[in-house]
């Protein structure tokens, strides 16, 4: 085990390290915050193999501690001693004889408390990282994640027990051209951190009470400089697991492209910050559809169609193009047009289905949040606009008609309104207002039947038909 000070010994190779490797982590220019501490390449990488945890402050006696001002402590321990006099001078005996030895039993069993405190402590710091090591272990055979598959390991390199004895202070086996210097072997010493060892990991735990700890662990890049930290709160070996679940997710875990909003060309702006308009339960909650338009025409913004502001959800409010979650049960005016040619809003439930979620003003009222946007829709949302425009017009007619109106849902099923899967034609000349209509098979057929009637439809790129 390395000694605290021994610690910063190894934290000082550290920074020998990133000299003479070149690095540039205490430069001016700030390190990649994905690239600079995780290797993008596939191999695995090497953690430093003592992961010490130091002893926290109690959290828990300080609070209390902090809680009782002197004078309610001195008040507790008359009353513990009162009442035990109390007791004994019950049962017969003399409580002039008994003050003080009560009170040296009272003092012995506070330090006996802490010396029992104090030999707990012993050697926790050895199970908690054995334990730590050992839950990892564990995760890597329990996913059937193979030794090639591994993206870290513990380091067992031909140089590390030399790195163990420089570090802790005691004599290792000189090199077969001699002992070196004191300077030579830190040099040594340091070439031999950049080359084996990608990662150095250290910690902490702390008692928060109630039987639950907080453990955190600091994860450095040995190269960069670069530092993450993970945390995880519980009874001791629950904490101690969760910790090394997060560990083995930061490094195991598929990495992904990062989220980008599809409509980047887009610029919201959030509805005013009025807390009496924006608390559901206040009697003046919410605005209405054309209190929503209103304050966006006014400053050069429109209303967002709901394609345009649930993808923005998407992202949340620390991406960039991104929004604040949208909430359920809250209604948010859109410029959408469905069924009926009428005001609607967004009102997301416990399902988000896109066509449950929309609802004409005049069929539901109420009033609801709003998010207002600048700039141009996309191809994609003015075609399903099209599409529901021409599904309004054509919904009821002759023979001729219902084919036109079959080759606008067979588009709009396509590019994913499944609801037009069971849609009906009102047969104005056999006077069946529920006739069941044929989808086209291929969206090209669909697109030759709205070119015969005249009607040209412009494709988004993704689903143009081949």
């Amino acid at each position: 085990m390395l000694r605290r000070s021994s610690w910063r010994t190894l934290l000082a190779i550290l920074t020998g390290a990133l000299f003479l490797s070149g690095s540039s982590a205490w430069g001016s220019e700030p390190p990649n915050e994905a690239g600079d501490f995780v290797d993008d390449t596939r191999r695995t990488l090497s953690v430093w193999h003592h992961v010490p945890f130091y002893a926290g402050g109690d959290i828990a006696q300080y609070e209390a501690t902090m809680a009782q001002s002197r004078d309610r402590v001195r008040s507790g321990l008359f009353e513990e001693l009162t009442r035990a006099l109390s007791t004994m001078t019950q049962a017969g005996a003399k409580a002039e004889l008994l003050i003080e030895p009560m009170s040296n039993i009272l003092v012995m069993m506070d330090m006996m408390h802490d010396l029992h405190k104090a030999r707990d402590l012993q050697r926790i710091d050895f199970s908690i990282e054995n334990q730590f090591k050992a839950a990892l272990d564990a995760l890597y055979i329990g996913n059937d994640i193979r030794p090639a598959e591994r993206r870290i390991q513990f380091s067992r390199g031909a140089d590390t027990p030399f790195l163990s004895s420089y570090i802790s202070g005691k004599p290792s086996s000189p090199p077969s051209s001699g002992k070196p210097r004191r300077g030579e072997q830190g040099i040594r010493t340091a070439l031999s951190l950049r080359d084996e060892i990608d990662y150095l990991a250290y910690g902490s735990f702390s008692n928060l009470g109630n039987n639950n700890f907080q453990l955190t662990l600091h994860l450095q890049n040995a190269r960069t400089g670069a530092i993450r930290s993970l945390i995880s709160r519980g009874p001791l070996v629950a904490a101690t697991d969760l910790l090394a679940q997060s560990m083995f997710d930061f490094f195991q875990k598929n990495s992904y492209p990062p989220w980008e909003a599809p409509m980047q060309q887009l610029e919201w702006l959030a509805m005013p910050g009025n807390p009496l308009r924006n608390e559901p339960t206040s009697a003046s909650f919410g605005y209405s559809f054309q209190e929503a338009m209103n304050y966006c025409a006014d400053r050069g913004y429109r209303l967002p169609y709901s394609r345009e502001l649930l993808s923005a959800e998407t992202g949340g409010p620390y991406k960039t193009s991104g929004i604040g979650h949208l909430q359920s049960d809250i209604n948010y005016p859109v410029l959408d047009r469905r069924h009926l040619h009428e005001q609607y809003m967004l009102r997301l439930g416990p399902e988000r289905s896109m066509e449950t979620q929309l609802y004409a003003v005049t069929a539901f009222t109420g009033k609801g949040r709003f998010w207002c946007v600048k700039g141009v829709p996309s191809r994609k949302i003015m075609t399903y606009e099209l599409l529901w425009r021409l599904r309004r017009q054509h919904r009821s007619g002759d023979g001729t008609n219902k084919e036109l109106f079959a080759a606008v849902e067979s588009l709009r099923f396509e590019l994913g309104d499944v609801e037009a899967g069971g849609s009906y034609y009102n047969n104005l000349s056999t006077g069946n207002m529920f006739e069941k209509i044929t989808r086209f098979y291929t969206m090209d057929a669909a697109v030759k039947v709205l070119r015969l009637h005249g009607i040209v439809i412009d494709l988004p790129e993704p689903v143009r038909p081949r």
